[in-house]
C-alpha cells in the first residue's frame, strides 16, 4: 500500500481492481500480519492458509467468529 513498491496513482486508476488486491503488511521475527480488502477475504484466507500449510507454520485468522487458530501440525484451535 505504501513504500517504494507501492503502485501509482496513474497504475491504481488504470486497473480498477488493483486498489482492492492491495495489501497491508507488518513483519516481525515471529509473525506477519497481513490485511486485505473485505472484497477479497475468502480467496486471500484461502491461498495464506495454504502457504502456512506449505511452510509449516501456524495461522490465526483474527478476522474469523471464532479466531481460529492452525498449529502446524494442523491441530485446530478455536
Amino acid at each position: 500500500m505504501n513504500g517504494s513498491f507501492a503502485p501509482s496513482d496513474e497504475e491504481l486508476n488504470r486497473d480498477e481492481e488493483l486498489e482492492e488486491r492491495l495489501t497491508d503488511y507488518s513483519v516481525a521475527s515471529n509473525a506477519i500480519y497481513m490485511a486485505f480488502a473485505w472484497s477479497v477475504a475468502e480467496e486471500a484466507h484461502e491461498h495464506v492458509r495454504k502457504l502456512a500449510i506449505k511452510h509449516d507454520v501456524g495461522f490465526f485468522n483474527v478476522s474469523s467468529d471464532n479466531s481460529e487458530i492452525i498449529l502446524p501440525d494442523g491441530l485446530k484451535i478455536e
